[in-house]
């Protein structure tokens, strides 16, 4: 679309930049570090988020303000909080032949970062998070499994995503499958 539209001397550098960012975050590829906390920020907001963003980074991405570093600290001690204090559940589940180390647990914000670490500090293969609120289900994998979490979503709850990260509403498939996994202590 940016040679279709012919955009090329109509967007500034600061503009592309902040173009970059949000695609690194969106494929999750992560070679930016301003990527995941552009999303925090962004995710942060409240009311109309998109013309907060839009509000905020419309010159493009200039590094962040005092606003968003504030905003970045309350992100990371939420993220901190929730591994303090919530409970996480792991158990293994056979998915067409294979055996993969599972974990589940319930979110209601930054289900990405949630699942990364929780993911990491476990050793599981995939991750899922449930939204009670609004009854959705998110699908991670580690770098490390071979599980296609798109398919898996399609097929458990008709949802989709790609390979790396899903989602779904959630229902009572996913709702037994929780039920097979136990509290880590």
């Amino acid at each position: 679309m940016y040679h279709t539209l012919k955009l090329q001397d109509k967007v500034t550098d600061h503009q592309k930049l902040l173009i970059s960012f949000i695609s690194d975050y969106d494929s999750y590829v992560l070679k930016f570090p301003q990527s995941r906390p552009l999303n925090q920020i962004f995710w942060n907001y409240t009311g109309d988020r998109v013309q907060k963003f839009l509000t905020d980074f419309e010159n493009g991405f200039h590094g962040f303000n005092q606003y968003h570093k504030n905003a970045l600290k309350i992100v990371d001690n939420k993220i901190e909080n929730y591994f303090k204090t919530e409970t996480l559940y792991k158990g293994n589940l056979n998915i067409s032949g294979k055996d993969y180390n599972i974990m589940g647990g319930f979110f209601s914000f930054s289900p990405n970062e949630i699942s990364e670490r929780a993911l990491k500090e476990n050793s599981a293969d995939l991750i899922i998070l449930i939204n009670i609120k609004s009854k959705t289900v998110c699908y991670r994998k580690s770098k490390t499994c071979d599980l296609n979490v798109g398919k898996l979503a399609e097929k458990l709850a008709d949802g989709g995503g790609h390979d790396d990260a899903a989602g779904s509403m959630l229902n009572d498939t996913i709702i037994n499958i929780t039920k097979l996994l136990q509290p880590i202590c």
